[in-house]
């Protein structure tokens, strides 16, 4: 009897302008090497990945922070397993903040992928888009059972309401991200 491979992990890596290249490349990367160790290990039944760079606005080129563009993207998909928000490159909390109030878009498409049942990842500053997104509402941040890092866990762990974190309800934690620090 033949065993099948199983259906591909597919991994939708989000491109939109003023991306940092390595959010999106080093995801990329590293997702065909996973599955290049996979077949190796097990080549009648690996695991296989299937990635695809997306673009929300269905734009088919980004211009990443670095200056460089990347081209051949897709538009929005709907079938993904994971879909990861990228790092976004930006001069200060206030820049950030700017940049996250024009990506209308972007949180549309979370959303529809969130109905879905899509796991949405986020690395770097693309942490800060997931928020904004308001799909962390309600949620601590880290998850509550998650080991302290050297012993420093906050008694009240933070909550994230309204796409932005609070320590309590009177005492919002974004002092960790004010211009001034």
């Amino acid at each position: 009897m033949t065993e099948r491979s199983p259906a591909p992990l597919r991994v939708g890596i989000l491109a939109l302008d003023g991306v940092m290249l390595s959010s999106v490349a080093g995801p990329s990367d590293a997702l065909r090497v996973a599955g290049k160790l996979a077949s190796i290990r097990d080549p009648i039944n690996p695991v296989q990945f299937e990635s695809a760079v997306v673009s929300a606005r269905g734009q088919s080129e980004v211009q990443t922070s670095a200056g460089i563009s990347i081209g051949g993207l897709q538009g929005p998909r709907e079938d993904l397993d994971v879909l990861i928000v990228p790092g976004l490159m930006h001069e200060c909390p206030s820049g950030l903040t700017q940049q996250l109030a024009a990506y209308t878009p972007e949180y549309e498409y979370l959303h529809n992928l969130h109905r879905r049942g899509t796991i949405i990842a986020a690395t770097c500053s693309g942490t800060f888009m997931f928020a904004a997104s308001g799909l962390l509402d309600g949620h601590h941040d880290p998850p509550p059972e998650m080991p302290p890092i050297l012993g420093a866990t906050p008694k009240t762990p933070p909550t994230v309401r309204h796409g932005q974190c609070h320590r309590s309800s009177k005492t919002p934690c974004h002092h960790a991200w004010s211009d001034t620090q």
